[in-house]
């Protein structure tokens, strides 16, 4: 039987995410990703943009997101054996106002919120070749995970560690506590499973 410390289950973002980061620790796995159900991943735009626009606001942890977006990509992106694209990109959002009071909330809220991110209102003839009579503002730091290139080069670096399986709850073992290694399934000892499917991974049943 081998043995590994984790059981990561689903073969999208989140899932090679969480086997990326459990390489860079030293930490070792066995990654599940089903043959048959497609990942929620691989509709993903990938867009990332820290600021809300309806409210004109910071997203969720926008700044710490951010950060660790550009350096756990980069990272991986090293990886790559030839010089090939950074997985995550750099793209600056246009963001176009739809009346005059969203101008000055905008401004108002880019002096303080959004510093870091809302730069260069339109009002010196840059984008003068769009139609935007209220103006508009750039967003900074957002950009793009080119989602297919990253989960197909984790799959070929993986190859080794990916099992291709429907996961089924009813094929976990409990194994004894003492051991140090809890559980088991098709083969493998573990101590710890990281679900990592989304919504569609498993029947309400499964999941109960």
């Amino acid at each position: 039987m081998q043995e590994r410390e984790l059981l990561i289950v689903g073969g999208g973002i989140a899932g090679a995410l969480l086997a990326w980061q459990s390489h860079f620790r030293g930490i070792t796995f066995k990654l599940i990703i089903s043959p048959t159900m497609q990942a929620t991943s691989d509709a993903a735009s990938g867009q990332i943009n820290p600021v809300v626009f309806k409210r004109f606001v910071k997203s969720w942890l926008a700044d710490e997101a951010i950060d660790c977006a550009k350096k756990i990509y980069s990272q991986i992106s090293s990886y790559q054996s030839n010089e090939g694209l950074d997985f995550f990109c750099n793209q600056k959002i246009l963001k176009l106002f739809a009346n005059s009071d969203q101008l000055e909330i905008a401004e108002r809220k880019s002096k303080n919120d959004l510093a870091r991110y809302a730069r260069n209102f339109s009002d010196d003839g840059k984008y003068h070749f769009i139609n935007a009579p209220y103006g508009s503002l750039e967003v900074e730091e957002s950009g793009y995970l080119r989602v297919r290139d990253f989960l197909a080069f984790t799959k070929q670096f993986f190859a080794q560690d990916i099992i291709s399986s429907d996961f089924a709850f009813d094929g976990l073992k409990c194994e004894d506590k003492e051991s140090g290694r809890n559980y088991s399934y098709l083969g493998i000892s573990f101590s710890k499973l990281l679900l990592a499917t989304g919504v569609w991974g498993f029947s309400a049943e499964e999941a109960a």
